[in-house]
This record gives structure tokens, sequence and C-alpha cells, in this order.
């Protein structure tokens, strides 16, 4: 089953501030219901406002995200890094939409 334990909402003021709280609950709820979650970590966006896709340091947060993810979750198996990057792509390099935030 598709699941977003999504970088902006686990981490929205600083990797290093990471609240796993709500997903703590979901993904042990759904493990014991023996459900293999497939991990979404961002989902038609650009992360937390301290980043964004044009950042050079997006890739390497996301990075240290998912790594974070994997490390809190070690039996989770199945990830999706960016849900829809077509989507992602066209509203943020096309369309401007997305909000920046970094200098």
């Amino acid at each position: 089953m598709r699941y977003p334990i999504l970088w902006e909402l686990n981490a929205p003021n600083s990797d290093s501030q990471s609240d796993w709280k709500w997903a703590t609950e979901r993904l042990n709820r759904l493990r014991m219901l023996q459900i293999a979650p497939i991990v979404g970590l961002v989902h038609h966006g650009s992360g937390p406002a301290y980043t964004c896709l044009i950042d050079e340091r997006f890739v390497t947060g996301l990075a240290a995200y998912a790594g974070n993810v994997a490390a809190r979750f070690p039996w989770v198996e199945w990830y999706t890094p960016v849900n829809e990057p077509l989507t992602t792509a066209r509203f943020s390099g096309l369309y401007g939409l997305w909000y920046r935030t970094v200098g």
C-alpha cells in the first residue's frame, strides 16, 4: 500500500528536528496488519520550505531524509522517493508554482 512519510511534514523546520510520532504510529499499525507500505518521501512538491528543487542541497537533503526513514523503519522495503516527478517538474519548472524560500 502506498503511504506518505513526507519530508516536509516530518521535518518542516530542520532535518535534525524530525517528528516521527505520526509516521511511527501508522507504519507500525500497517506492519501489525501485515501490509507492506510503499513509502512516499516527496509528493507534488519540493520538500520542506527550507529547500526547493533548484537548491543544490535538495538532492543531498532528500538523500539524508531517505536515510533517516530507512534507519527508523528498517523493515520497509519499498519507496517512492518523488511521487509523480513529471507533475512536479511541470509545476515547478514550467509553471513556477512551487514555493522558493532558499536564497
